[in-house]
């Protein structure tokens, strides 16, 4: 940025021509001051700038053989940028009238040596600009873009100027005195406008599909944490399935055990009941004389008797155990297989909750980009008019 002298320029430099240069807003624009450099020194004119309309009209009018070039913005413009500020329109409409009585005023003293003209006419016209001041021309220089303001702002900053007779006279006059270099249409604005507003639906769609995703995630994993419990149970269920087994097994065993005890009884008492007989055989003839010995015989064939009787209790508690076993066993499978089936179950959910977990990823990354674009920050004042016309609805 020049400093501001705005004393009339030393003796020295008095055989160069002069041009003054005042901006609006007062916020210097570097774009505009380099292209009005690259003008000046191709014309070998000194280049002052301003940063008070005052001081540059001050030394404009001390040096006769000067020249005043105003950049003034289109008035939708201006105010769009305020509002981009948080200014409210009122306010804004206000100070922009003020100002442009004052350039108006300014511009009608000498309308051949002040001269309006726009930002975008000075950065991106600068031969155009030369012809209209009578200069030499010069290449377009290498500066950065203008600033850009949001269109659905500048389409509620024209309603703002359109909505009073004294501001639409007032714009009127004053863009009868602005170099229009260039040429801004209201169908290029609305088109801005509404891509605008396509951006904002994209928003709002790629959020309810967040949402939407959340939801289908959370509910997924509820599903996960059932079939999970189901499995616990089942396994549990298992165990206590397997203790019984085992249980049943040492019963098993511990009959095996009486039974071979009850057979080795019963050979025992077969072999003495063989040599009972041989002796009742051989003593058949002392028979009265062997009643005792008789009589004891016959207590050891009851006694062989409920031995074999207890045997053949034995054979049937032990068929019966067999058979719970072999039911014990099917059962033990059934929960085995059951326990397979849950497990691929399982795994099926967590592969379809990672994709989930994925897509969300995905959707947050492209929220988050679309949140920190330039767009959607100014667009905030808007959606918060919006949101406070729907509320008085």
């Amino acid at each position: 940025m020049i400093p501001e002298n705005p004393k009339t320029p030393h003796p020295a430099t008095r055989d160069r021509s002069s041009l003054f240069v005042w901006q609006w807003p007062a916020d210097t624009n570097e774009a505009v001051l380099g292209a009005l450099q690259v003008l000046a020194a191709g014309n070998d004119m000194l280049l002052a700038e301003h940063d008070r309309l005052d001081a540059a009209a001050t030394a404009w009018r001390a040096m006769p053989d000067s020249m005043l070039l105003l950049v003034v913005p289109a008035a939708h413009k201006v105010l769009a940028a305020g509002m981009t500020s948080g200014e409210t329109p009122s306010s804004l409409l206000a100070s922009w009238m003020s100002r442009a009585r004052d350039v108006l005023d300014l511009r009608s003293t000498d309308r051949r040596r002040c001269l309006l003209v726009t930002p975008e006419a000075a950065v991106s016209q600068p031969a155009d600009l030369c012809a209209l001041l009578s200069l030499k021309p010069v290449a377009r220089s290498r500066t950065s873009d203008l600033p850009e303001n949001d269109p659905v702002l500048e389409i509620l900053a024209k309603h703002a100027l359109d909505s009073d007779a004294e501001t639409r006279s007032i714009v009127r006059e004053l863009n009868a005195s602005l170099l229009h270099l260039d040429h801004e249409t209201a169908g290029s604005t609305l088109d801005a406008a509404l891509r605008h507003y396509s951006r904002s639906r994209e928003i709002e769609v790629l959020t309810e599909q967040l949402l939407a995703a959340q939801q289908e995630a959370e509910t997924n994993y509820q599903r996960a944490e059932g079939l999970e419990a189901a499995r616990d149970a089942a396994l549990t269920e298992t165990e206590v399935f397997m203790t019984e087994l085992t249980a049943a097994g040492a019963q098993v065993e511990q009959l095996e055990q009486q039974k071979n005890q009850l057979y080795q009884g019963l050979e025992s008492h077969q072999a003495m009941l063989q040599e009972a007989e041989i002796a009742r055989q051989s003593l058949r003839e002392q028979l009265a004389q062997m009643f005792e010995v008789h009589s004891e015989l016959e207590n050891h064939f009851a006694r062989a008797e409920s031995l074999e009787k207890t045997l053949a209790e034995r054979e049937v508690s032990l068929a019966d155990a067999r058979s719970k076993a072999a039911r014990f066993e099917r059962r033990s499978q059934r929960l085995e297989q059951r326990v397979a089936l849950l497990d691929h179950s399982l795994v099926e959910h967590q592969a379809h909750i990672a994709h989930c977990e994925t897509h969300i990823a995905a959707l947050d990354d492209r929220l988050n980009r679309i949140l920190r674009s330039p767009g959607y920050r100014l667009t905030a004042p808007l959606r918060a008019l919006l949101g406070r016309s729907s509320k008085e609805v």
